[in-house]
This record gives C-alpha cells, sequence and structure tokens, in this order.
C-alpha cells in the first residue's frame, strides 16, 4: 500500500528534470513578456495633467445609480 505522504515517494514519481524544466520555462516566459513590455508598452507614454485630473477626480459622478430588488436579501 502506497504512502501518499511520504515525500521520498514523491519525488521518485516526478521526472528527472522537471524542476530544471519548470524554471526554464519561467525564465523564458519573463524574459519574453519583458521584451513585449519594452516594444510596445513602455514607448507609449501618457503625459497627465495634474491640474485636469483633480479637476475630473473632485467632480460629481455622472452615471445613474439605481438599485434593483435583487440587491437586498429577501427583495427588501
Amino acid at each position: 500500500m502506497p504512502q501518499s505522504g511520504n515525500p521520498d515517494n514523491f519525488r521518485q514519481r516526478l521526472r528527472p528534470g522537471l524542476g530544471r524544466h519548470l524554471v526554464l520555462v519561467l525564465i523564458l516566459k519573463v524574459l519574453v513578456l519583458t521584451g513585449l513590455w519594452h516594444a510596445f508598452i513602455k514607448p507609449n507614454r501618457v503625459k497627465v495633467d495634474a491640474g485636469a485630473m483633480s479637476a475630473r477626480m473632485a467632480e460629481p459622478s455622472n452615471q445613474i445609480t439605481r438599485e434593483n430588488s435583487h440587491d437586498r436579501f429577501n427583495g427588501r
């Protein structure tokens, strides 16, 4: 009867080199994502005017807030 809690059995069932393969894939993924970010995201900077942004944040919202009957418990 196999012991499920024994870490030696777990390590023996893993394929040799699996950890190395996962680390290699993660490093490759980070490199690809960093390259894509530098190629497409970094050059497109958005300039934000602090005065205009603070005025925009301070004004009241123009969205209609509506409460539905399903928003409350027991339809109250």
